[in-house]
């Protein structure tokens, strides 16, 4: 805790702060925060662009997926595959080997449905955010799986898609409809 408040400071603006904990102790880091007018709901504005993964991006039974660490490799290699050079799109949406909807390279994310905002279940494979934990409790938030063609066909039929970290809020995305390679298994 003297880690973070040190890193934030007399800070006057919002700040996101990472806390590093290994063997050798914590230490914590502190950036500007890219919080807009309407945080932590920006259900108003534009949607930002999204797409699929071009495969699977993740395991389910991946138990490092439900921790936060600087292990991104599976974010990180879904981000360059799919989205590229010169590309308009915010991010990825990733799923698992069995064409489950799991995640964004950078937030959780629900698809609007018939009692409110269906989320996929942690054990898709992916990482219990704590805006996530909050939205499930307080909110029209539930879990429940989205495969691919269901997230598709939500998309298709203007349902509305969200996406919720605790740094960004939660925001509207649209997704955008690319010819998928197709779902190959992994693992």
């Amino acid at each position: 805790l003297d880690a973070c408040l040190a890193a934030v400071g007399q800070a006057a603006a919002p700040r996101r702060v990472r806390l590093l904990v290994s063997a050798d102790g914590a230490r914590a880091e502190a950036a500007p925060a890219e919080v807009g007018p309407r945080f932590p709901f920006d259900l108003d504005s534009v949607p930002r662009r999204v797409c699929l993964d071009l495969q699977p991006s993740v395991h389910s039974g991946d138990r490092l997926l439900g921790h936060k660490t600087l292990w991104r490799s599976a974010y990180d290699e879904a981000r360059r595959r799919t989205l590229g050079e010169g590309t308009d799109m915010f991010d990825v949406v990733m799923y698992n080997e069995r064409g489950e909807v799991t995640e964004t390279s950078i937030a959780n994310i629900a698809v609007e449905d018939e009692v409110g905002w269906r989320t996929p279940p942690l054990f898709c494979g992916l990482l219990p955010g704590v805006m996530r934990a909050h939205l499930l409790e307080t909110t029209k938030v539930h879990e429940g799986v989205v495969t691919v063609d269901q997230l598709v066909a939500a998309s298709a039929a203007g349902r509305r898609l969200l996406c919720f970290n605790s740094v960004r809020g939660a925001y509207l995305v649209a997704l955008a409809v690319e010819p998928r390679l197709g779902l190959r298994p992994i693992g």
